[in-house]
């Protein structure tokens, strides 16, 4: 069959205009930093101070829920060694309390780290620096909130179930493995959504 100039003509913009929309709506990889800024520019408007804007926002949501976390947690940990109970704890409990204590300590020193930071470059056009610094304490502090709170269940169980506890911290752990890191490395190998449908009209030809 014998297609005609017309017809391969008309369909030459609507693949443009698809293309157009799949780069729009399927962000690229997180480490081409380039395609990166060309679809935000593209797709959402923003610029590199905008975008760098957006994305100290979103850590500070993030922040905001793990610091909220974590002072309660340091806070139940301290108040503890004050209890009359305390003292009859056994050496195995005392090692897990202070462990954990520790853990805690420094995830309440590593997610509060950024405000110490911004403050410290505040004015100073370091905005790039400021997002990628508070990107890695608050992955550190999640990892060490992570083993604050497993070491808490541990000891809060010894109590009730001895050396059974041992076993149930474990299944914990294993929770917020699965929930904080493989689910969403899962996701991540997937690689960037597609934005679902196109957004041709259906008179469109579509090739």
């Amino acid at each position: 069959m014998i297609r005609s100039r017309g017809a391969g003509t008309a369909r030459a913009p609507a693949r443009r205009r698809l293309a157009g929309h799949r780069r729009n709506d399927c962000p690229p990889g997180p480490d081409d930093a380039a395609q990166q800024l060309e679809w935000s520019l593209t797709a959402r408007g923003e610029n590199e101070v905008k975008r760098l804007d957006r994305h100290f926002g979103e850590l500070l949501q993030e922040l905001r829920i793990t610091q909220t976390g974590v002072q309660i947690l340091f806070a139940f940990l301290l108040g503890l060694a004050f209890t009359p109970a305390f003292p009859q704890l056994g050496t195995g409990q005392h090692a897990v309390y202070l462990a954990t204590l520790g853990f805690s300590a420094a995830a309440a020193a590593v997610l509060i780290a950024p405000v110490s930071h911004h403050r410290m470059v505040y004015e100073r056009r370091q905005r790039a620096d400021l997002v990628r610094t508070t990107d890695r304490f608050v992955r550190t502090g999640l990892a060490l909130l992570l083993i604050a709170m497993v070491g808490a269940v541990h000891l809060a169980a010894s109590f009730v179930l001895g050396p059974w506890a041992a076993a149930l911290a474990a299944g914990i752990a294993g929770v917020f493995a699965v929930c904080w890191y493989l689910v969403p490395l899962r996701r991540r190998r997937r690689g960037p959504e597609e934005g679902g449908q196109s957004r041709e009209s259906p008179g469109d030809p579509v090739a």
